[in-house]
C-alpha cells in the first residue's frame, strides 16, 4: 500500500499513456479499414467528384436558360416609390507607391 501512495503519480501517468496508445491503435485500425457496414465509401479517383459536381453545375445552368424575368415590376408604384439615400464619399489620399519598401532615411542632426 505505501508503494502505490509513494508513486501515485507515475502510476497514474502510465495508466493513461497505456489506454492513449490503446484508443490510438483502436482508432487507426477503424480508419484504415474499408469495410461497407461503416457507410462511408472512398474513392481515390478525383474525376468521379468532379464529374457529379460538373453535371450538377450543368442542370442549374440548365435551369437558368429556361428563367423568364417579369419586367413588369419595374413599373409598379411600389418599385417606382423607392428611394435612393446613396452617399458620396470623398476620395482619400492614397499611400506609397510600395508600402513594404523601407522609409526615406532622415536626417537628424544633434547640437
Amino acid at each position: 500500500m505505501e508503494f502505490i501512495k509513494k508513486n501515485k503519480n507515475i502510476l497514474l501517468g502510465a495508466a493513461i499513456l497505456i489506454l492513449v496508445f490503446t484508443g490510438y491503435g483502436m482508432w487507426s485500425r477503424n480508419s484504415s479499414s474499408n469495410d461497407s457496414s461503416s457507410g462511408l465509401t472512398f474513392t481515390d479517383s478525383p474525376i468521379a467528384v468532379d464529374t457529379v459536381g460538373g453535371q450538377e453545375i450543368l442542370n442549374v445552368l440548365n435551369q437558368l436558360r429556361h428563367l423568364s424575368i417579369d419586367s413588369s415590376i419595374f413599373e409598379s408604384p411600389a418599385f417606382l416609390s423607392l428611394m435612393d439615400y446613396t452617399v458620396a464619399t470623398s476620395s482619400e489620399p492614397l499611400g506609397r507607391p510600395d508600402p513594404f519598401a523601407p522609409l526615406p532615411a532622415t536626417s537628424t542632426k544633434t547640437q
